[in-house]
């Protein structure tokens, strides 16, 4: 018998049908009880592309991304898996979206929005980026006035300026670390 080299299959990928008559034709297999009805119809072709599936675009994806260009430490804000508040980012975005459709421009609903939601996005900066957003905010305001479209080089001063921080607060633990070993050293072994 066989039928499973007639079964027409697609070129890079066995069909279920083919694989178990291959295997049912070694001879280390026992015939399933659904044979007769698998081998009873032929099977369909299926197709692996994905050009039939439709993609859904929400009307506040390109908002979204413009908001998080302007304010990448969005990217890092927590979200709690068990709520149903959205990020801050989609918030944004929504009430930017809500704006748009009252008939304001995008750029106009965008700075209402930033007005709007000032207090939340100063926190957010001061909570993910520490003592370093104000000297951020004072410099991404700089930058912006003086030359607009610098982006990711604001987002390469802001990294270089948290590792800098990092690195001074690694320095400050290991000098505490040695400090300390180094007194511990220095008491009598009796007083251990």
């Amino acid at each position: 018998m066989e039928f499973w080299r007639l079964v027409v299959r697609p070129a890079r990928r066995a069909n279920l049908v083919a694989k178990l008559m291959r295997d049912l034709e070694s001879g280390h297999f026992a015939a399933p009880k659904a044979l007769d009805v698998l081998t009873q119809y032929r099977t369909e072709q299926l197709s692996y592309s994905l050009t039939g599936i439709p993609r859904a675009t929400l009307p506040d994806k390109p908002l979204i991304r413009a908001f998080l260009r302007k304010y990448p430490e969005a990217r890092a804000e927590p979200v709690a898996l068990d709520s149903f508040t959205p990020p801050l980012a989609r918030q944004f975005a929504q009430r930017q979206l809500h704006l748009m459709q009252a008939g304001a421009a995008r750029e106009q609903a965008f700075a209402q929005a930033e007005q709007e939601m000032a207090g939340r996005l100063q926190a957010l900066r001061s909570r993910l980026l520490g003592s370093a957003a104000p000297a951020l905010a004072a410099a991404g305001q700089a930058g912006q006035a003086a030359v607009p479209g610098r982006g990711a080089s604001d987002v390469r001063g802001m990294v270089e300026l948290l590792q800098q921080e990092e690195q001074e607060a690694l320095d400050a633990g290991l000098e505490a670390l040695a400090s300390t070993a180094l007194q511990q050293q220095q008491l009598p072994a009796n007083s251990r």
